[in-house]
């Protein structure tokens, strides 16, 4: 009284105060029985001090921005409790039930960065009348005071605080309930009873909520910089190719097998390679820079199905978000739930590496005639991305006859690498035009060919020497060439 009399037109007694603000201000019952059914409940409130001091400090506020206030203004209801104005009332609730509580106010209930107040910015229909903030105080403000089956408040109780004749209408009421549910990281509910669900905030951080709304949070950019990293670290080690993820366009020429693995922004139907991932194969793999490429038979592509990478992205946003909760909310959570963010976190991560392998499936080759594919299928996946390379997508290139460790004789008659009398050949000219030229298998290295030309001298197919091409000065024929 003291402190508002000042502040309300004329002067009176504390008697007289009280009656005009009984006549001025009707406060609407749910929100007397709050702080004395509620709130009074705890041992070190005030019954009726603590009451009266809380509802002048509303009436203070209400009557300072009275002429900024919206909607129907008939009764003064809990939804009308900003407590972002209301230092009393918020400093009496962390004096009850914990600083914690400051928290869930600035995060979900009130001020410009609360969920309830975006919500309200994001849907006019909510926002003309603060709807969501309304709901968020109220439920607030019902928190306390009652545990097990009646922690909490009704949708009924709620639309009864906040509800105003000729306004908006209950349907309204469950669409701004449906929104909060999703978004604020701090309201927990039940559907327990016959009264439907009921609503609370707790100091805890709802982990369901957290989750959505940081999975909603994570930008495409930063799944696509964790796919990339985890291609990175699963294929350092392997030694059949050489894996090159996301490289560019200034790949070096290759004269060993080399694997390049697109982005997911390159991604493919199994059924054709067009779009963009075309011309970016295309170019990769017949261009070094601005020059034509000399060795255009090295080169494979590892590319993201477009059937599995929806399945990834999501999964990796699973792991990210459950990662950003594990490191903000460290101070905030409790063991128990550490301990199942943890778990989900490396749910999330398994399901990633799994998904990885599904997803990358297609594996292409650049041809003059056009670009060449190979679909993996289900019963081809490994645990993970490694092992899937070096063994089943290995195995696969050679049972399909696109890379060879050694090179058989009709192979070579084909390609006319087989000398004559009259034309001899440099077995390294047989060597690069496996390496050069796309109308011919991959080959593993330089060994698939020396093997091959060996095995065939010592059978006696033909001869190999060494010279000019024209004089000889060892000729090898039947036996081992050093």
């Amino acid at each position: 009284y003291q402190d508002l009399k000042s502040e309300l037109p004329g002067h009176a007694t504390r008697s007289e105060y009280k009656e005009r603000l009984r006549k001025s201000y009707p406060f609407h019952p749910e929100l007397i029985d709050v702080f004395k059914v509620r709130w009074a409940s705890h041992h070190d409130f005030q019954r009726t001090r603590g009451v009266l001091r809380l509802l002048a400090s509303i009436v203070s506020d209400l009557w300072k921005r009275q002429h900024n206030m919206i909607g129907k203004n008939l009764l003064i209801h809990t939804g009308d409790v900003n407590f972002e104005n209301l230092d009393a009332l918020s400093g009496q609730l962390k004096k009850l039930y914990g600083n914690g509580y400051s928290a869930v106010i600035s995060a979900d209930v009130s001020g410009s960065s609360s969920n309830a107040h975006r919500i309200d910015e994001d849907k006019s229909e909510f926002g003309n009348s603060n709807l969501t903030k309304s709901i968020a105080s109220t439920i607030l403000l019902n928190s306390f005071g009652s545990d097990g089956p009646n922690k909490g408040t009704t949708v009924a109780d709620i639309k009864l605080s906040v509800m105003k004749p000729n306004d908006f209408s209950h349907f309204t009421v469950n669409a701004a309930l449906q929104e909060l549910e999703g978004r604020a990281h701090f309201l927990y509910y039940s559907s327990t009873g016959t009264s439907g669900k009921r609503y609370w905030f707790h100091t805890k951080p709802n982990i369901n909520i957290l989750i959505t709304q940081a999975k909603n949070d994570v930008q495409s950019l930063e799944v696509d910089a964790e796919i990339e990293k985890r291609l990175k670290q699963r294929t350092d080690g392997i030694t059949a190719f050489k894996v090159l993820v996301n490289p560019g366009d200034e790949i070096p020429e290759q004269q060993r097998p080399a694997l390049i693995i697109l982005p997911p922004k390159y991604s493919a139907n199994p059924s054709v390679i067009n779009g963009n991932t075309k011309p970016v194969i295309e170019k990769i793999a017949t261009k070094k820079g601005n020059s034509e490429r000399k060795y255009r038979n090295t080169m494979l592509f590892l590319i993201c199905s477009e059937n599995a990478i929806g399945k990834l992205q999501s999964d990796v946003k699973d792991y990210l978000a459950c990662l950003k909760i594990r490191q903000e909310y460290s101070t905030q959570l409790e063991n128990e739930q550490k301990q199942e963010i943890q778990r989900r976190m490396e749910d999330a991560n398994r399901q990633t590496e799994s998904s990885i392998v599904v997803a990358y499936s297609i594996i292409a080759k650049y041809t003059a005639k056009g670009i060449e594919k190979l679909i993996l299928n289900q019963g081809e996946f490994r645990d993970s991305l490694d092992a899937q390379i070096s063994t089943n997508i290995l195995q696969r290139l050679k049972d399909e006859e696109w890379l060879l460790s050694a090179v058989g004789l009709g192979l070579l008659i084909s390609n006319y690498l087989i000398p004559t009398l009259e034309n001899p050949i440099k077995a390294n000219d047989v060597y690069e035009a496996f390496i050069r030229f796309d109308d011919k298998p991959m080959i593993t290295g330089s060994e698939a060919i020396r093997t091959s030309l060996e095995r065939y001298c010592s059978q006696g197919e033909f001869v190999i020497a060494t010279g000019d091409g024209k004089t000889f000065t060892n000729i090898y024929y039947r036996e081992s060439v050093p």
